[in-house]
């Protein structure tokens, strides 16, 4: 005699009898996407946490560097207006470079007219008539002892006498260190303008980034 299985009329029916019944847990699925979705929170605050220091990094890195480019461009220009002035530095100019000095408007050919070129983009200050750079004051024609009388600028020549142009600094960074007190330039920083360091001009158009000495 031939045994005959049964037919099953829905063949999911037998495994789902075999499981139980299924039932949809609202609860557990919220419950797993609020910690799934709390974990993923957590990561991107700590992977935040991590790359802010270095993007704070790169940004005072390249403000460095633009106010590196800044420096090379008015080196540049006063060797092409030496140049073309018997050898003679652009000037005079004491101190702290005015916006509307002698040295900007000598300058300001062989840079285009260009105002950002003067001011250091890690310094800003709320005095539109000044530079945030210094001017090594007697390269320039002036002298700090007094009487303050005004010299005209010196030759070329005559300032790498007793040092070599990669060797003797005329211009650098404005700050407290250097010039005195912050009411005196604006808003601007309380120590060195990058960090530890200042950015410095050196005749041959170069410019270093170098250790700020405390006063």
């Amino acid at each position: 005699m031939t045994n005959r299985v049964p037919k099953l009329t829905n063949p999911g029916e037998d495994r789902l009898s075999r499981r139980g019944p299924f039932r949809f847990d609202r609860a557990h699925v919220v419950g797993a996407s609020l910690v799934g979705t709390l974990t993923a929170v957590a990561i991107i605050g700590i992977l935040i946490a991590l790359l802010i220091p270095t993007l704070m990094r790169y940004k005072e890195k390249s403000l460095v560097i633009r106010c590196m480019s800044n420096l090379r461009n008015i080196g540049i220009a006063i060797n092409l207006y030496a140049g073309e002035n018997d050898d003679r530095m652009p000037g005079p100019e004491f101190g702290i470079v005015n916006m509307r000095g002698n040295l900007v408007l000598a300058l300001n050919p062989y840079l285009n007219d260009s105002v950002p070129v003067w001011k250091c983009p890690a310094n800003p200050t709320v005095y539109p008539e000044f530079s945030n750079y210094l001017t090594h004051t007697p390269l320039f024609g002036y002298y700090y002892a007094p009487p303050k009388q005004t010299l005209d600028p010196p030759k070329r020549s005559l300032i790498i006498r007793d040092y070599s142009p990669e060797k003797r600094w005329i211009m650098e960074d404005i700050d407290a260190w250097n010039y005195g007190p912050q009411d005196r330039l604006g808003k601007g920083k309380e120590g060195p303008v990058h960090g530890t360091a200042r950015n410095r001009l050196f005749l041959d158009a170069h410019v270093e980034l170098q250790p700020a000495i405390s006063p």
